[in-house]
């Protein structure tokens, strides 16, 4: 019986050892990384996710790896084809990828692979497609920014190998992850999270790399306030705010340099930025796009929704618009669409006044002003030829089909065959919310500095239907 079990353990081990591959030790050969242009980047980590892989993969990126040995080989994948996916340590520009095939009685040799770069290791772009790898290949990256790249090439039934990859440094910007502002970010109370982050130099504006600053300013949309278990880092309440703001004082150390701000009421945060200014039906919707199927053109259908689209008074004492063109205009044209959620608030008749200082006004005609139709598709009811030259312009209400309020759908005013922006103020404005006006916020996307004062660009978002 001892003899038995002896010979199946030898049996064993040589079946083993028939099947698995010669181990390869890779000394090191004293290569280290200096971010020098056209040194080879080290990988941080590989993976073959679908694929049944023989040979050592650490080795094979292993950068003191000579190129001839540990090639790694492919079979069976679960999908139509093999896919090795590289990751670095951050963000890098790549000047070349060289490639060398496996060539030997092992496996057959990769002819064709395309390759995909990605920023996040989450969605790819094709970089190259159906490259011919069969012989020894330097693939030009034209120093591409990425920190992950795939290998795709097709599978079947036969085994394949791959002896050599490796990727060289380009000209250019090198990204890495400062663990120190990680953990700065890394709350577990108040500030603790949030998206669409942008960054700028409250010092001056000046964004390039190395300009001086004494702060730098950060905006986020929505943001995660309230407190998180550090045990497991789930958040103990999902309080959300559409923006919030950061500050970062340079040469104070982290994380005590790095403050979060946002407004609290009654113990809750709040956003820093509302969307007040632009709900409403507020006097500077009659000349911005909102609502119409054409911005900019007389030929723009005024839909009959009225949130955030048309402007309504509040009351009908002494109701009248200026529009500031911010800078003397000729005015050759004005076309008026009335307004069109309930037509009977329409204006029915109205008289002009021209400026050029907005103190001393010359008195133009009077018009008579049609009602809307009620249609979800309003061509507009007026247009009026003019001569003028002025920089701002008034509408002053002299009568409206209702007795307790007014309003207009849009206005556009044109001189040389050119569209004129305008800011348009109203003696009265009727701010009630309606529909999706209710839940309207501000997404804060970028901004910028100049002098002394910090722009913002907001988007307003509303809930759909």
């Amino acid at each position: 019986m001892k003899k038995f079990f002896l010979i199946l353990l030898i049996m064993l081990l040589l079946v083993g050892c028939s099947k698995g591959e010669e181990e390869i030790i890779i000394e090191d050969n004293g290569y280290r990384f200096t971010d020098t242009l056209g040194q080879m980047i080290p990988v941080m980590e590989i993976s073959v996710p679908y694929s049944e892989v023989t040979g050592n993969l650490d080795n094979f990126i292993n950068t003191s790896k000579p190129v001839d040995v540990n090639p790694i080989f492919f079979e069976k994948s679960s999908t139509k084809t093999h896919q090795i996916n590289f990751a670095f340590n951050g963000v890098y520009p790549i000047d070349e990828m060289q490639i060398t095939p496996y060539v030997g009685d092992k496996a057959k040799t990769i002819l064709k692979i395309s390759i995909d770069i990605s920023m996040t290791g989450n969605t790819y772009e094709r970089l190259f497609t159906d490259v011919d790898v069969s012989t020894a290949k330097n693939l030009d990256f034209s120093g591409r920014m990425t920190r992950f790249i795939k290998l795709v090439f097709s599978a079947d039934d036969e085994r394949y190998g791959l002896q050599d990859v490796r990727f060289t440094l380009a000209d250019g910007v090198i990204v890495r992850e400062n663990l120190e502002w990680t953990e700065a970010f890394h709350r577990y109370t108040h500030w603790t999270g949030a998206d669409g982050i942008f960054a700028f130099n409250l010092t001056d504006g000046n964004e390039t790399i190395g300009a001086p600053k004494t702060t730098t300013a950060f905006i986020f949309s929505d943001t995660y306030t309230g407190d998180v278990y550090p045990h497991n880092n789930l958040r103990k309440t999902g309080d959300i705010i559409n923006n919030s703001l950061g500050y970062y004082t340079h040469g104070e150390s982290l994380p005590d340099a790095l403050v979060f701000d946002y407004p609290t009421e009654d113990g809750k945060a709040r956003s820093v930025f509302l969307p007040d200014s632009y709900i409403g039906s507020r006097a500077r919707n009659l000349m911005d796009g909102d609502g119409l199927s054409i911005t900019h053109s007389p030929q723009g259908k005024l839909t009959k929704k009225a949130e955030g689209t048309m402007w309504l008074s509040k009351t009908m004492d002494d109701v009248y618009l200026t529009i500031d063109l911010q800078s003397v205009q000729e005015i050759d044209e004005m076309y008026i669409w009335n307004y069109n959620a309930n037509p009977e608030y329409g204006v029915k008749a109205f008289s002009l006044a021209f400026s050029t200082d907005g103190e001393n006004w010359t008195t133009g005609d009077s018009y008579q002003l049609a009602k809307a139709g009620g249609t979800n598709s309003e061509a507009y009811q007026l247009r009026i030829e003019l001569d003028n030259s002025a920089r701002y312009v008034r509408l002053n209400v002299t009568e409206s089909y209702d007795s307790q309020k007014t309003g207009l759908g849009k206005i556009m005013l044109f001189g040389n065959d050119q569209y004129l922006f305008g800011q348009v103020t109203a003696s009265s404005e009727n701010l009630t919310l309606i529909g999706h006006e209710e839940d309207a916020r501000l997404w804060l996307q970028d901004g910028v500095v100049l002098g002394n004062y910090f722009y913002v660009f907001p988007i307003l978002v509303k809930n759909t239907e």
